[in-house]
C-alpha cells in the first residue's frame, strides 16, 4: 500500500514540475520577445 502512494506521490510531483517549467519558458520567452522587440524599437 505503501508503494502505490509513493507513486502517486511521484506523479503529482512530475506533473506540477512540468506544468511549472511550462509556465516558465512560455514567461520567458515573453520577455525575450518583448527585450528584442524594446531594443529594435532603440536602434531603429
Amino acid at each position: 500500500i505503501r508503494g502505490g502512494e509513493d507513486k502517486v506521490d511521484e506523479d503529482c510531483i512530475f506533473k506540477f514540475m512540468d506544468n511549472f517549467i511550462c509556465k516558465l519558458l512560455e514567461s520567458g520567452i515573453e520577455v525575450i520577445i518583448q527585450c528584442q522587440s524594446n531594443l529594435q524599437d532603440m536602434y531603429l
